[in-house]
């Protein structure tokens, strides 16, 4: 994993990304995330980004290629009583795609399956 953090002088403002590539090569992974601490209520984006890649053998000679793509967006408020405590709000988008594709037939076209999710999420940190 590769990961770099962007910071300014006085740490309102925080950037952060990475990229994974798995030894084998069946899929990568991307998140960045940036950080608002300027006002009070202190905001977040974060988005993490993962393919992979499986191969599914059908028979002797047919043989299937899925391809997953997660792309997950989260957004969040804090609100810091003192440096422990903080009243937290996130909201969630979750996009999964999965891809079938044949490797070795022309029958097998490129199908395509999406599952979109979202979320709230409330908690206070003690």
């Amino acid at each position: 994993m590769i990961k770099a953090q962007i910071k300014d002088i006085f740490e309102d403002y925080v950037m952060e990304g990475g990229v994974r590539i798995p030894t084998n090569f069946n899929g990568t992974e991307y998140f960045l995330t940036f950080d608002n601490n300027k006002q009070r209520i202190d905001k977040r984006l974060a988005i993490y980004r993962q393919t992979r890649y499986v191969t599914q053998h059908l028979s002797t000679i047919l043989s299937q290629r899925i391809r997953n793509k997660t792309m997950i967006a989260i957004y969040q408020w804090k609100y810091p009583f003192d440096t422990y405590q903080s009243a937290r709000l996130a909201t969630t988008c979750d996009l999964d795609r999965i891809y079938c594709s044949g490797h070795r037939s022309r029958q097998f076209r490129s199908n395509s399956f999406l599952n979109a999710k979202t979320g709230l999420k409330r908690r206070i940190c003690l």
